[in-house]
């Protein structure tokens, strides 16, 4: 009898009132199970657009059993959706990324190559945003450079997609942000445990569909950039 391949990799989607990009993200990842053992742990992140639904029907297809479902009933935030998908996560190595269209998913792939490059697992892959419009790169250039002065490490384009690790770095994400900041808290505890950061680059698209929770007005863009700011001097104590 054939031994079943290993379980090589969890890619985590937190999904928010995205049902209109499900079948088309669905059937971009399942072009790579021909050539990875993978499991896309699918977040349904307190939608209320009808999302369920649609997640329950592709449960039921054959085709798709590399999808794994995961249902949180209501959206805390982007980080709490990441975390619980990330703590049913089974594969060797974890990663996350958007499930909005914005990322394309060959690129969780590519850092997975790049992952299985180095030497040892200590180690984060993540993603380095080409592309964006001038005002979003200056907040996200300024916001770096910050975090590198109070943190005294090299921070930059800390929200980039995807996010990459070897499963035994999960036991060190304890108290994690519900938000946004769940990347900028990833990556000062990697600098914490010397891990090495390794970046690419990654085409950075427009939203397709579904909403954001936070960049939806300039209000609640400035209101993430005091958080971030807050926060960034509270890791710095």
């Amino acid at each position: 009898m054939r031994k079943p391949q290993k379980l090589q990799l969890s890619i985590v989607l937190p999904f928010y009132n995205e049902k209109k990009s499900i079948q088309d993200l669905l059937d971009k990842y399942k072009k790579f199970t021909r050539e990875y053992k993978f499991e896309l742990i699918c977040v349904n992140n307190g939608s209320t657009d009808g999302s369920e639904k649609i997640f329950q029907s592709f449960s039921k297809k054959k085709n798709y059993d590399f999808v794994k479902v995961v249902t949180v009933k209501k959206n805390i935030g982007y980080g709490h959706g990441i975390m619980t998908g990330v703590k049913s996560a089974k594969g060797e190595v974890v990663a996350w990324t958007h499930a909005d269209m914005q990322t394309h998913p060959a690129d969780v792939f590519k850092a997975y190559r790049i992952y299985n490059k180095e030497e040892n697992n200590k180690v984060i892959v993540k993603g380095n945003r080409v592309g964006r419009l001038f005002i979003d790169t200056f907040v996200t250039v300024c916001m770096g450079i910050l975090a590198s002065i109070l943190l005294r490490g090299h921070y930059y384009e800390i929200n980039a997609q995807p996010k990459l690790f070897h499963k035994s770095f999960v036991k060190y994400l304890s108290n994690t942000p519900t938000d946004f900041l769940l990347d900028l808290y990833l990556l000062f505890i990697a600098k914490k445990h010397h891990y090495t950061i390794r970046s690419f680059k990654v085409r950075f698209h427009t939203r397709k569909h579904g909403k954001s929770k936070w960049a939806y007005s300039l209000r609640s863009r400035f209101g993430m950039i005091k958080r971030t700011i807050q926060y960034i001097y509270s890791l710095s104590q």
